[in-house]
């Protein structure tokens, strides 16, 4: 079957589809708009699956994580990027005990614990402390670059 609206001038070819060939753009313009439509959806279900309702008590996605109560004593690390963990949940009575992992010499305080106070740690070094009373408290260390940890005391 031929065009009849296409003339052939001398000497020149006419390029197309022939009779049995087809486009694929079609084709092409479906399949985008299908990966598309994927990649959409994809990232709704993500946002809707990896965002806390507020029906349930889920901790903010940002939020310190914050250990399971214990009724132990706790063991704390200092390095050169914070205290790991960063933040515990711990019976009244507990020690905590804080070692300096890193290669710089600590001192820790607590604003909410006058005596709260290792003095100078270096490096091995540890200081324990006994929580006895109930409350959240805060502890830091004098470098700026380390973060400061939580301890929340529970009955």
């Amino acid at each position: 079957m031929e065009d009849k609206n296409l003339e052939e001038a001398p000497g020149h070819m006419i390029v197309g589809p022939g009779p049995t060939q087809k486009s694929h753009k079609g084709v092409f313009v479906g399949v985008i708009g299908v990966l598309g439509v994927l990649l959409v959806g994809g990232f709704i279900g993500y946002r809707l699956l990896s965002t806390p309702s507020s029906s349930n008590n889920s901790p903010k996605a940002n939020a310190a994580p914050i250990a399971a109560v214990k009724t132990a004593d706790a063991q704390v690390s200092i390095s050169s990027v914070g205290f790991m963990p960063t933040a515990l949940r711990l019976k009244a009575g507990s020690t905590v005990t804080l070692t300096n992992n890193d290669t710089k010499n600590h001192t820790l305080t607590s604003a909410q614990l006058e005596d709260f106070d290792s003095g100078v740690l270096m490096p091995s070094d540890s200081y324990s402390f006994t929580f006895e009373a109930q409350g959240t408290y805060q502890i830091s260390a004098d470098d700026p670059a380390t973060t400061s940890m939580t301890v929340t005391v529970v009955e």
